[in-house]
């Protein structure tokens, strides 16, 4: 098949990584895949498969722009249009009313957005996203479908010992070392990790944390503000963006997800894909990743508490961690594979291609 992937993102998020992922499991699976992207966006500075075309658009609502894209597609023969992100879903949602494309979406973050209701189809990562675009932007359920996110755990290996990669890291060889990957943004919660890590050290435990992703600034601020203000500069560390994720993942025990929202993060698939537990909120779809007390463990959001009495536990029995790690490393395998989910999203594409 042809198909035409659209993101509007720039930076790289879950989101983005997703398509990312999509667009080169569709090439190595034989199909032709045109992914378009804004100028300067970070998938487009990726390794692509052979099968895999860029092209490069602004990607703006507006008439020249729209038809423009339109021609590129039809001069490649591609009748399927799979968008991410919303501001990409509205553009699909264009490209199929006035130009006869069959318009696919895939929702990463639920919004009130009326426009999702015009696609073709609507794919939506767990059940709490299907409710909200079922009952709030309308679309039918017949026209929706729940796909889990996947990664590539291949795209994780590591030769890195769990000793060198912590000496990369800078961090203690003997602490429990937790590591949180994503956004530094108030919707993570992460203030209430930094302060269940305060507690634990100042009851004597040798626990350190990571965070690893792009900086909110005020947000990030404000966390730096309690840094300082609990002298906690050596133990609860701000990396910002990082490329080298399978590293850090080598090196730390846990990874932390105390999200006051989520859908189905990116992050949480790659520390299973990795063989380290999740300790996590029950948020979103974080209960369709994480069964608790196999491979990883869920809390309520909003409990510093919470948090601190899974990290002690886990302090306490090293055993369990193994163990929990390496069921979280069979079950990604098992249920967030791209051979397991690729397949469903190919035959959404071809009940919906058009000769």
């Amino acid at each position: 098949m042809r198909i035409a992937l659209l993101t509007t993102g720039t930076e790289i998020n879950g989101a983005i990584r997703h398509c990312y992922d999509l667009a080169q499991e569709l090439a190595r699976l034989g199909h032709q895949v045109h992914l378009l992207h804004r100028p300067g966006a970070w998938i487009a500075a990726q390794p692509q498969h052979e099968n895999v075309r860029l092209f490069e658009s602004t990607l703006k609502r507006k008439r020249k722009e729209l038809g423009r894209v339109a021609q590129y597609l039809r001069g490649q023969a591609c009748s399927i249009v799979h968008t991410h992100l919303s501001g990409a879903s509205f553009f699909g949602v264009l490209l199929a009313r006035f130009y006869g494309f069959r318009s696919i979406a895939t929702c990463h973050m639920p919004h009130f957005q009326p426009h999702w209701w015009w696609n073709d189809h609507v794919i939506v990562p767990c059940q709490s996203v299907a409710r909200f675009q079922r009952f709030l932007n309308l679309v039918p359920r017949k026209r929706m479908s729940i796909i889990p996110n996947f990664i590539n755990p291949d795209r994780l290996s590591c030769t890195l010992t769990r000793e060198e990669a912590r000496e990369m890291l800078g961090v203690s060889q003997s602490s429990f070392l937790i590591g949180t990957i994503g956004t530094l943004e108030k919707r993570k919660g992460f203030e209430y990790l930094a302060q269940a890590v305060t507690k634990l050290r100042q009851s004597g435990e040798n626990v350190q944390l990571l965070s690893v992703g792009p900086q909110e600034d005020s947000y990030a601020q404000t966390i730096r503000q309690y840094i300082e203000e609990h002298s906690m500069t050596e133990h609860i560390m701000l990396l910002g963006r990082r490329s080298d994720i399978p590293q850090i993942l080598k090196g730390i025990d846990c990874a932390c997800l105390p999200s006051l929202r989520e859908v189905m993060p990116i992050s949480l698939l790659e520390s299973m894909g990795a063989g380290v537990p999740a300790l996590a909120t029950a948020v979103g779809g974080v209960p369709e990743c994480i069964r608790s007390d196999v491979d990883g463990m869920l809390v309520p959001p909003k409990c510093a508490e919470a948090l601190m009495r899974v990290i002690k536990i886990w302090i306490d029995d090293p055993e369990a961690v193994r163990r929990m790690g390496a069921q979280a490393k069979e079950s990604m395998r098992e249920r967030f594979a791209p051979a397991a989910l690729v397949p469903r999203i190919v035959d959404i594409y071809q009940r919906y291609a058009v000769d």
